[in-house]
């Protein structure tokens, strides 16, 4: 066994690959890895940098710890929807890609059969959560990015230029492993006090579903609905 290093974990997916018609498949695939290669060269990272595993509806992508978080946040938040606008509006209905974005770090032992870890478990525990899926269903764009707490807490909540940390609404997503918390970008502000607050979902009381609210996501529009993002929210029956 490996000592296990820093990585920086991103994971990426689509929404409703299964179901496409096989060549329709080939090109959400084709364009999964267009995207990914579009926002690593916009952050600026290097290919030694990166490491890739397919996961046939989605990419698992490891990044060293030397490449800043900040940069490729920036990207997920610029880059990947702009390509998903760019695509979708000449693709047909059936061949329209939508996407999942979980940002993650943590320590993670890389092995010749792939790597392993509880960071590498937890992100792949919120890319099948219900409530991401639901919040990439009720928005109005392609695309939704989620962070970590971990991310949230070392990166986004310091306010770094492009990286708005109103724009953030906490989540709790319930996993086999137990509660779950994250954040996912939104184009409304966080109610008060929500964007800077990091302590623990059993800390604090259970939050009414709020109002549906409709705004700019990624310079395109959105409607975030009740329930899906805003205030601490806690979904039943993780993913298997």
């Amino acid at each position: 066994m490996g000592d296990p290093v820093h990585k920086t974990i991103l994971l990426l997916d689509i929404q409703k690959f299964g179901p496409r018609l096989h060549l329709e498949q080939a090109e959400a695939h084709r364009v999964l890895y267009s995207i990914l290669r579009r926002v690593l060269a916009s952050a600026g990272i290097e290919q030694m940098s990166v490491r890739t595993e397919d996961r046939g509806d989605g990419v698992f992508v490891l990044l060293d710890a030397g490449v800043p978080k900040v940069r490729v946040i920036r990207a997920l938040l610029t880059d990947l929807p702009t390509a998903l606008y760019d695509y979708n509006r000449l693709a047909s209905e059936s061949a329209q890609v939508r996407m999942r974005t979980v940002l993650h770090a943590g320590d993670v032992e890389i092995t010749s059969d792939g790597a392993v870890g509880p960071p590498v478990v937890e992100a792949f525990r919120l890319i099948n959560s219900e409530v991401l899926r639901k919040a990439l269903a009720d928005a109005g764009e392609p695309s939704v990015l989620c962070v970590s707490d971990a991310i949230h807490r070392d990166v986004v909540r310091h306010d770094h230029s492009g990286i708005r940390v109103d724009r953030f609404h906490r989540l709790v997503a319930v996993s086999k492993e137990g509660p779950l918390p994250a954040w996912v970008h939104t184009a409304m502000p966080a109610a008060d006090g929500q964007a800077g607050n990091t302590s623990s979902p059993a800390d604090q009381p259970p939050a009414q579903p709020s109002p549906p609210a409709s705004g700019n996501f990624f310079n395109g529009a959105v409607t975030v609905q009740g329930d899906a993002v805003g205030g601490n929210k806690t979904v039943h029956g993780g993913p298997a």
